[in-house]
């Protein structure tokens, strides 16, 4: 009778994690400033999807669960982004919007693999105008047993690698489109985008879709992800079909 009851516990625990989120946060107390001559001024969320940051495994059967920051999403990357790049007199300040910000996890021959990711715009102003100068992603994981305690580490890791690329940013390659700060978006898009996948806004805005020659499209994880036909890989280097 006991063993039943303790059954019909766990399997009770187990449906209701799958009604509930698992929250990270990104404070930390290894977090300290980065080197760099700028710092974060505001953040826009941009993300399509904003109830969620992706999904963990928990439990001994790695039900996936929705997953979130504890604190609302802006003021996560606020009061980590201000720790890392604070601002200091003689620093410049810069505006962000996050594209996507995800996770998720898989598990493959009795080890876990996690993922994050991350797509963001850096805007800065040039002669009075909000303009986006680049396009920033990264992708990071890591493996072991148990990888749910990591998510944190490796969204720290995708945002740094992002802000990194943006340092070597050389200036005939800024993107330089104009950005609506009233509403958080970049202006102007077609009124009909043209189909394909696209690398970064900048070939949305000018419609320059990827050759899919050694690409093609497929499921995985219930997202639609993009597959190199040569190395068999997914690559997470685009900003959006």
């Amino acid at each position: 009778m006991k063993f039943l009851l303790f059954i019909l516990l766990f399997v009770s625990a187990s449906y209701a994690q799958k009604d509930s989120k698992f929250l990270i946060s990104l404070e930390n107390v290894n977090n300290g400033e980065i080197k760099s001559d700028f710092y974060i001024n505001k953040i826009y969320d941009g993300r399509q999807i904003k109830d969620n940051i992706g999904t963990a495994q928990k439990s001994l059967f790695n039900t996936k669960v929705l997953t979130d920051f504890k604190k609302p999403f802006i003021e996560e990357l606020q009061s980590y982004l201000s720790v890392c790049y604070p601002k200091r007199e003689g620093k410049r300040g810069i505006d962000i919007r996050v594209d996507e910000l995800y996770i998720s996890e898989i598990t493959r021959s009795n080890k876990e693999i996690g993922y994050a990711t991350v797509v963001l715009d850096v805007i800065e102003k040039i002669e009075g105008k909000d303009v986006v100068v680049g396009n920033f992603s990264s992708t990071t994981e890591s493996s072991g047993f148990d990888v749910t305690n990591g998510h944190s580490q490796r969204i720290i890791e995708a945002l740094g690698s992002c802000f990194e690329s943006y340092k070597e940013l050389k200036k005939e390659d800024k993107l330089n489109i104009e950005f609506n700060i009233e509403d958080g978006v970049l202006v102007p898009l077609p009124s009909r985008i043209k189909e394909g996948v696209y690398i970064n806004y900048k070939d949305m805005y000018t419609e320059q879709t990827l050759d899919l020659g050694n690409f093609s499209i497929t499921n995985y994880d219930g997202k639609k992800c993009l597959l190199n036909n040569k190395t068999g890989r997914l690559e997470n280097g685009f900003y959006g079909f």
